[in-house]
């Protein structure tokens, strides 16, 4: 079988739609399948992976997302017998389906990459509405089968009114060497410093518990590239913050060591499909406080962190507890959640589990239904 993972672009690789689509491609690659990858230009520094990478278009398709070589090659490949498996929408990339024959052989998957949530789906509605009743609904009524990386976005889609099967199935993770880096009281986020983010909740919050803990620091790690960002370097310029830098992005061995230092990790987003960063932090032992709107419910009950509304309180109270607790007992947090991405969240056994959705659509939902897909 013929795979094909169609995303607006991988030249971001600390982006976590690149990483996940290259590791999905390389991986299915790796258990012997025909697996592609089909993105707007410009190509990545470097492409780690087995899957082969082609991209179209110019600096023009960079900047206005329209790519007419790729839709036309889209068209080309879903004459055969092909899965096409999209990912994220608001793109023009994203709506190749309404160039697909409804006759063709190809079967078309879509990816939402948080898209769906209440918050996204109400962020500039102004905007969005016009281009999701003409054009972009349409396409995903096209779709043949939703992938959701949890069960509260397989929700989002239902709420949404799509009736087509989902195949409910994380991202992966792979699970760094340890390094020889010795751990701070560092409190870490890391991540695009963009609205969704929740930064304005993390830093009053900081800037009230900073006191109460002169032996621990904030560190934010970003890219400052945007209004937003702008805005919450001023915001913490303002309150007058303690011990907190912003020490822009990055990537690499340089990201992995700030992963190492931290004893704590905080994404206290308002949206989120499924948190990749969250998965990164436990993966390198450090316990995470999120929100309810993540994926990641579970973390208390697994003894790795702690997950709670997204408002300043509970922010701040969760935040309270964790800096209260031994370093000792924060390290064995860490090596809790180390281990559940070891198990759970291995890339080889979630491609598995991909490509047996793909081979149940493809052969028209017959047979056993695998256990990762949803038709309720």
């Amino acid at each position: 079988m013929r795979v094909i993972q169609v995303i607006h672009g991988v030249h971001n690789s600390s982006a976590g739609p690149s990483y996940s689509v290259e590791r999905l491609a390389h991986w299915l690659a790796v258990l012997g399948h025909k697996s592609e990858v089909l993105s707007i230009a410009p190509p990545p520094t470097a492409w780690p992976g087995r899957a082969r990478l082609r991209v179209f278009g110019n600096a023009v398709a960079v900047r206005s997302g329209v790519s007419i070589s790729l839709l036309r090659e889209c068209r080309r490949l879903a004459a055969s017998q092909t899965i096409l498996h999209d990912h994220s929408i608001w793109r023009f990339t994203n709506l190749f389906p309404l160039a697909v024959s409804g006759d063709s052989g190809a079967r078309i998957f879509c990816s939402p990459r948080g898209s769906f949530s209440p918050w996204s789906m109400a962020n500039k509605r102004w905007r969005k509405w016009p281009f999701w009743l003409a054009l972009q609904r349409p396409a995903l009524e096209r779709v043949h089968c939703f992938h959701a990386t949890g069960e509260q976005e397989a929700e989002y889609i239902r709420q949404l009114g799509f009736t087509q099967p989902i195949a409910v199935i994380a991202n992966g993770v792979e699970l760094p060497a340890p390094a020889c880096v010795e751990r701070r009281n560092e409190v870490l986020f890391l991540g695009r410093i963009a609205q969704e983010k929740g930064l304005d909740l993390l830093l009053p919050a900081w800037q009230e518990l900073a006191g109460r803990f002169p032996g621990w620091r904030l560190r934010i790690v970003g890219p400052i590239d945007s209004a937003h960002a702008e805005a919450m370097r001023a915001l913490a310029d303002r309150l007058g913050m303690q011990r907190c830098e912003f020490t822009g992005e990055l990537r690499g061995v340089a990201k992995a060591e700030a992963f190492w230092r931290a004893r704590l990790f905080v994404l206290p987003s308002y949206s989120e499909n499924f948190g990749m960063v969250v998965a990164e932090a436990l993966a390198h032992g450090v316990p995470v406080i999120t929100t309810t709107r993540t994926p990641w419910s579970d973390l208390a009950a697994t003894g790795c962190g702690w997950c709670v509304e997204p408002e300043l309180s509970a922010v701040k109270q969760a935040m309270y507890t964790a800096l209260s607790l031994p370093s000792s007992h924060l390290e064995s947090m860490g090596l809790v959640g180390r281990e559940r991405i070891r198990s759970d969240y291995g890339w080889d056994g979630l491609a598995r589990s991909m490509f047996e959705a793909y081979a149940w659509v493809q052969d028209g939902a017959r047979g056993v239904r695998p256990a990762c897909v949803r038709v309720d």
